[in-house]
């Protein structure tokens, strides 16, 4: 008897209408979930004298979460040190130049030592998924110098001849530049010397070409206001020039195009004989350039601060990769420094400018206009300027800002205009005449901390005085001093008027760490004075570099006002970073070709350091976090715990005196009196002898 045969289930219209509809919407959330997980790329890495920067490019991160911490050591040595943070660059355009620097994370370790091998361990994780470590190991480069062996040749100003010989040496540049082979080190003899200076024949890393004057001031590169350039680099590949003078060019002292390795150095650059074309000192131009160190050299152009604003004028103007431009004393300009001379086309990142004594600018100190990742701006001083630092506009950065000094600006300290992107702005000390501390412009995915706004006490150029007026997307400001003239008129922030910080504050959940500030926290500082907008009819007397003792008077609201950031606060004076550019206690740092070192290139103050404290391990914690410290000689010790508003929270070892080597001691996140104090940001401070050094912890509760 057959059995029957088994009847399909019965599946209403609806029901699979609804399984569809459920499927569908699966299907429609797969693609969305994944996007905003991450998935690592490739990693490039550029390295100049002092600093390291690293490209980490991704696929997904659609919402912008993912981030990569950095750590970074010695090749020797086993201690990892934290640094800053990748920066999570915006993917897309944002203005009218339709360049899209990526989808990537981009950030630089600072305050390396030159020619050192360092290791860095870059984590990358996102809430959304995905996560992978990796580790790199770079070697800064050396500051460049002479051949180790070099043929020494002789050069006096001629038409043509010569051996080379200290007898008989060549006659003219060009007669010279034909003979070159690299590892030579010509000297050149005092006289003037006209046409054009090609010096097109390539040197190699370990043996460039050095041409040197005996005496800057006696060995002249005449243009005769009809060569332009006087020195040409066309091509040139570790080419030395340093110790002349460059003087009296039709358009530009020095160009260059296509060059990798070029010195020029310990120069004098004299273009204050106008002709009918835009003047210019040192560029380099077009695609292709790499590793430029310009240093040390004095740089002057032909305008006139009292004159006003004048044609467009450059001292130093460059495209490319991996140039450090430091020490050099730059005035009477229109534009001091232009690293990415505004074209977008060509990428110019991983390169530093610092060091520098800007004056007399009757537009812009440095602009970063054109530039891409890991520009870095640090450490120079601006006096008498426009407008101090220009990012119009930058495409994804980071551009990072940090330890400088502007007083004396006319507009605004910061000219972030037409949308530039990955800005971060670190420890500036801005002084200036009109009262909008921070005036204008457009910006997005910027971070500042630790800055001093102080603008004017009278009505401004707009009669809208307010020291915080500008519009940000992707803001992320907090621990800055501000300088508020009018009472309340605090900030106009995308539209809004805020009347207090308080009420800032409040509408932005920015800021909360602010400080309220005027000229009294300098120890000898006055008011810059304003004059006509845009220096129309000539701006007022300037004023000296360093006339102005814009160090912290002791016990002001910016002593201990910052927090500290890794890697751009290797030691502080007291219990946390101060606001602004000078750290209490620490000397003004050198500007100029008198600020460098002997051998040129870098120029950084150590303080001799009797004991390094390590960071906390694990940090953040929950119960308990470990601290080390080593002592090179004995000598009392002191530990202590604080809260963020200085309060001694608990301490940890008595002054006692500790012999030297290595220590350890743990804490449980107890106050003095043993109760578990609540989770946040502490602060522990190791005093030892004269020496003092202070660690952030996290204190994470269940």
């Amino acid at each position: 008897m057959h059995q029957p045969l088994p009847q399909p289930l019965s599946i209403s219209k609806a029901s699979i209408l609804i399984f569809r509809m459920m499927l569908l919407t699966c299907l429609s959330l797969t693609p969305v979930l994944a996007a905003d997980s991450v998935m690592p790329g490739e990693i490039e890495e550029n390295a100049t004298i002092e600093n390291v920067d690293f490209k980490w490019f991704i696929e997904g991160d659609d919402n912008l979460d993912c981030s990569v911490q950095v750590e970074y050591r010695k090749g020797s040595l086993t201690e990892w040190t934290p640094a800053q943070p990748l920066l999570r660059v915006e993917p897309g355009s944002y203005n009218d130049d339709n360049i899209d620097p990526g989808n990537l994370l981009a950030g630089s370790i600072f305050n390396l030592n030159p020619d050192t091998e360092y290791d860095f361990r870059l984590t990358l994780s996102d809430p959304d998924g995905g996560t992978a470590v990796e580790t790199r190991t770079v070697r800064t480069r050396h500051v460049p110098q002479d051949p180790a062996n070099p043929r020494i040749r002789y050069v006096i100003p001629g038409g043509g001849g010569g051996s080379g010989t200290e007898a008989d040496p060549f006659q003219g540049i060009s007669t010279a530049n034909a003979a070159a082979e690299p590892g030579d080190i010509f000297i050149l003899e005092p006289g003037v010397y006209t046409g054009v200076a090609a010096l097109t024949t390539c040197g190699t890393p370990e043996n460039p070409i050095v041409w040197r004057g005996t005496d800057v001031s006696q060995v002249i590169f005449d243009g005769e206001s009809i060569t332009k350039p006087v020195v040409d680099l066309t091509s040139s590949e570790y080419v030395h020039l340093e110790q002349v003078s460059v003087i009296r060019p039709k358009h530009m002292a020095i160009r260059g195009y296509t060059t990798t390795g070029v010195v020029i150095r310990k120069c004098m650059i004299d273009v204050t004989v106008p002709t009918t074309y835009e003047m210019g000192g040192i560029y380099l131009l077009g695609a292709g350039h790499r590793d430029a160190l310009i240093s040390e050299n004095i740089i002057q152009g032909h305008l006139n601060w009292e004159d006003g604003r004048d044609e467009d004028a450059y001292a130093i103007n460059v495209l490319g990769k991996g140039h450090v431009i430091s020490f050099n004393e730059i005035y009477d300009w229109y534009d001091a420094i232009h690293i990415g001379a505004g074209d977008g086309s060509i990428e110019t990142s991983s390169c530093d400018v610092y060091g520098n004594e800007i004056y007399n600018c009757t537009d812009d100190g440095i602009e970063t206009d054109g530039s891409r990742h890991n520009i870095r701006v640090y450490k120079n001083r601006f006096t008498n300027v426009l407008t101090g630092i220009s990012c119009q506009p930058i495409y994804g950065g980071p551009v990072y800002i940090h330890h400088n000094v502007v007083y004396n600006w006319q507009l605004k300290p910061l000219k972030f205009h037409l949308w530039p992107t990955g800005i971060i702005v670190y420890n500036n000390t801005f002084v200036g005449a009109d009262p909008r501390g921070w005036g204008g412009g457009q910006w997005r995915n910027t971070i500042a901390r630790n800055n001093l706004f102080l603008g004017g006490s009278n009505p401004g150029y707009s009669g809208n005085p307010i020291c915080l007026y500008t519009e940000g997307v992707r803001a992320d400001l907090d621990w800055n001093g501000w300088y508020q003239a009018y009472e309340g008129r605090f900030a106009d922030f995308n539209g809004p008027l805020y009347p207090t910080l308080e009420d800032f504050q409040s509408a932005t959940g920015m800021e909360l760490n602010a400080k309220l500030i005027d000229i009294s926290i300098f120890l000898d500082a006055e008011e810059p004075i304003l004059g006509p907008y845009l220096g129309e009819g000539g701006f007022f007397e300037p004023y000296d570099p360093g006339s102005q003792d814009l160090r912290l008077a002791p016990g002001c609201t910016a002593v201990d006002g910052g927090i500290i950031l890794d890697n751009i606060h290797d030691n502080v004076s007291g219990l946390t970073a101060d606001l602004g550019a000078y750290e209490e206690g620490y000397p003004i740092p050198g500007y100029g070709p008198e600020g460098a070192e002997p051998t040129a290139g870098i120029n950084r103050p150590i303080a001799v350091s009797h004991f390094q404290f390590y960071n906390a391990s694990p940090n953040p914690f929950r119960d308990l976090t470990t601290l080390r410290f080593d002592l090179s000689i004995s000598t009392s010790v002191t530990i202590s715990i604080y809260d963020l508003t200085g309060r001694t929270i608990r301490t940890l070892a008595p002054s006692a005196y500790r012999s030297s080597g290595p220590h350890s001691l743990v804490w449980d996140g107890r106050d003095d009196q043993g109760r578990d104090i609540q989770s946040g940001v502490y602060f522990c401070r190791i005093s030892a002898g004269d020496e003092q050094k202070s660690r952030k912890l996290v204190l994470l509760r269940e």
